[in-house]
């Protein structure tokens, strides 16, 4: 699958198939089913953990905010139409037309801004943890330790812009 086309202008440009200048949307990739490095509070350690797309809760619409920030200055937009395909979690990110907001859609629009990433609430997930050289057969398939599988996660609380994410498949479409 081709993510992004180049264009030539007076400079080459990187910019997203799927942007829609009219509603100033650009489709996303914000979570896959390929394991991530997370701080898992129960275990008080970083651990690989896979968040499998079936036990997905979606929302109508959740914030997009910059780097995970807290505060309703970060939030910069909504992610919405979300739908689980293939083992991803896509949606919509819609760039909010504020001076503040305006800034991270044209770095998106342009192509330099091309990473995102979900968040959800650890408490509220429902997970299984396979230990070091072990195996566990879940919805029919199989994992090997160490690993958390996570077969349940709701709310999904935001998604952010994160420019330093290590998973490149976590980006524009």
């Amino acid at each position: 699958m081709q993510i992004i086309e180049r264009k030539q202008n007076n400079f080459e440009q990187i910019t997203p198939q799927t942007l829609r200048e009219s509603d100033r949307s650009i489709e996303v990739i914000a979570a896959t089913e390929t394991p991530a490095r997370v701080f898992d509070p129960q275990r008080f350690a970083v651990v690989d953990e896979t968040l499998l797309m079936s036990g997905a809760e979606i929302s109508d619409s959740i914030p997009l905010t910059v780097e995970h920030e807290r505060n309703a200055s970060a939030v910069i937009g909504s992610f919405r139409d979300m739908r689980v395909d293939g083992g991803q979690l896509i949606g919509r990110v819609y760039f909010a037309s504020d001076a503040d907001s305006e800034k991270y859609y044209i770095r998106a629009k342009e192509g330099h801004l091309t990473k995102f990433s979900v968040v959800y609430p650890a408490d509220s997930r429902e997970s299984e943890y396979i230990d070091d050289g072990k195996t566990a057969m879940l919805q029919g398939r199989k994992f090997s330790g160490p690993m958390l599988i996570t077969k349940r996660w709701k709310p999904l609380r935001r998604v952010s812009c994160w420019p330093m994410i290590c998973l490149t498949i976590w980006t524009l479409r």
